[in-house]
């Protein structure tokens, strides 16, 4: 065996994408982990229960209505200086959040937040794309931080639930506080400044429109349910007036925000599209379960978030084995296999009773659902990102998470409005809240299978084998090198 210790470069190789992963998660994390803490907030500011969603609605706004813009901008102004610009922000107002004393301020710190995020997530993935070459060395990289960016949710649901219960709902924030320094200070160090070949003007005119456009239809969705169908209308009608200007302003631009054309590869639309879809289902599905746990089984909120820690060990156990099976098999195979799973997933939970157990009727249905999302995440990121020049992966990079957020808050949306239909209004008891909770899961039985008759149909991907035979070894196999 080998004893050849790998070298400087690829070790560099190997801190980046450790520090990419861990801010990551850091973000993701952020969308989920203080659900569970709702009525903690509630009590300790004094928050009216219509307002209370605004503790998550300003940070996915944000953290959405963003994303595209910061996906270019790290193209035209440096991915490195974006993302560490958006970490400091992220981490300030991470702080800002912790120190909170009435709504307004953790709305306003939570917006803030959101903008960070938006900024840290495509410059975070452009950054990898530029540092590993594509093909298997990308693919394993791929995986483990796409893995761990896919269990953010879930980790924020347990996290929130034990953080709450032991030290209070400020730790859940003031947590990233460490974190991000260290990670700043760390990629200061590895990462190096990829700027672009040439110096452009950012797009302003395509800049104002798309991210208004996009605030307004999150905005319009989210606040749908507190205040009413009508205006919730008005606003995604301005949303959509506003992303039409947009098109026609992009088609007159020299140096677009968005270079249209990027949509004439079929991987980046299909990829897209797969990234809305999967992202849609397993939010729902860990919202219906929290509510499941809680108001059916009478779980708190420190047992709940503990019900998820399995999902959240699987998940971490899989980011290892995701990049050699995308090698072996390529993204597509591991696109469908994960829809299936999901899918499975949720029909499992649809038929969870009243007096259901954790272990019979929750923990299989979560297992599947997580399995599918995991294996599906990061072959999703690389197929949305192949054949893309390296001066667009910024865009690219931000069109897919973009994608992901939409997904999340719109899909989320959907399912919440089908089962509080169902539901009822003024009906709490056990019977109505849980046909409300199947109506959601059965919702979520059918997403993963469009994604899968996507993938199967339009996804046309070679695996790395034939793209890159000769590649030098990847960074799993450099890791069994040095051992």
């Amino acid at each position: 065996m080998s004893t050849k210790a790998p070298g400087p470069a690829r070790l560099g190789q190997r801190a980046t994408l450790l520090v990419l992963s861990i801010t990551q998660l850091m973000v993701t994390v952020d969308v989920t982990v203080v659900t569970i803490a709702y009525p903690h907030i509630q009590d300790s500011l004094g928050i009216d229960t219509v307002q209370l969603q605004w503790v998550t609605t300003a940070y996915t706004v944000a953290f959405g209505g963003f994303l595209l813009l910061a996906g270019r901008a790290a193209d035209l102004l440096g991915k490195r200086r974006i993302f560490l610009a958006g970490l400091t922000l992220f981490t300030l107002a991470s702080a800002l959040c912790a120190a909170g004393q009435s709504g307004w301020q953790l709305f306003a710190a939570r917006g803030l937040q959101g903008l960070g995020a938006a900024l840290v997530v495509p410059s975070s993935l452009a950054l990898l794309t530029t540092t590993f070459e594509e093909g298997r060395a990308r693919n394993r990289a791929m995986a483990i931080w796409g893995s761990v960016a896919s269990l953010g949710a879930v980790t924020g649901y347990a996290l929130g639930g034990v953080v709450t219960d032991t030290l209070g709902w400020r730790w859940a924030f003031l947590l990233n506080v460490p974190i991000g320094v260290v990670c700043l200070v760390l990629t200061r160090r590895l990462a190096p400044e990829q700027r672009p070949p040439e110096r452009q003007r950012l797009d302003l005119a395509g800049a104002v429109t798309l991210t208004a456009g996009m605030i307004l239809l999150i905005l319009a969705v989210t606040s749908a349910k507190a205040n009413g169908t009508g205006p919730a209308l008005l606003v995604a009608a301005a949303g959509v007036i506003l992303l039409i200007v947009f098109t026609v302003v992009e088609r007159r631009q020299s140096a677009p925000l968005v270079r249209l054309g990027i949509f004439r590869n079929r991987n980046v639309v299909a990829g897209n599209v797969i990234s809305v879809i999967n992202a849609a289902s397993p939010a729902a599905v860990i919202f219906f379960t929290s509510l499941y746990l809680q108001n059916i089984l009478e779980l708190s909120p420190w047992q709940a978030g503990l019900s998820f820690a399995p999902v959240t060990v699987l998940s971490a156990v899989l980011a290892r084995q995701t990049g050699p099976l995308m090698n072996k098999i390529g993204p597509k195979a591991l696109l469908i296999a994960g829809g299936i799973s999901a899918s499975i997933g949720a029909l499992w939970l649809s038929r969870a009773p009243l007096d259901g157990s954790y272990a019979v009727d929750v923990l299989p249905g979560i297992i599947l659902t997580s399995l599918g999302s995991v294996t599906a995440f990061a072959p999703s990121m690389i197929v949305s990102t192949s054949g893309v020049d390296p001066s667009e992966q910024g865009l690219a990079s931000g069109l897919v998470s973009t994608s992901q957020q939409v997904g999340i808050t719109l899909g989320l949306a959907a399912f919440v409005t089908v089962a509080a239909t169902v539901t009822g209004d003024g009906h709490t008891g056990g019977a109505d809240l849980l046909s409300g909770y199947h109506a959601g899961y059965r919702g979520a039985v059918v997403m993963p299978l469009v994604s899968v008759a996507i993938a199967a149909l339009a996804v046309r991907i070679r695996k790395p084998a034939e793209t890159a035979p000769a590649e030098p070894q990847d960074i799993g196999e450099a890791q069994e090198a040095s051992s």
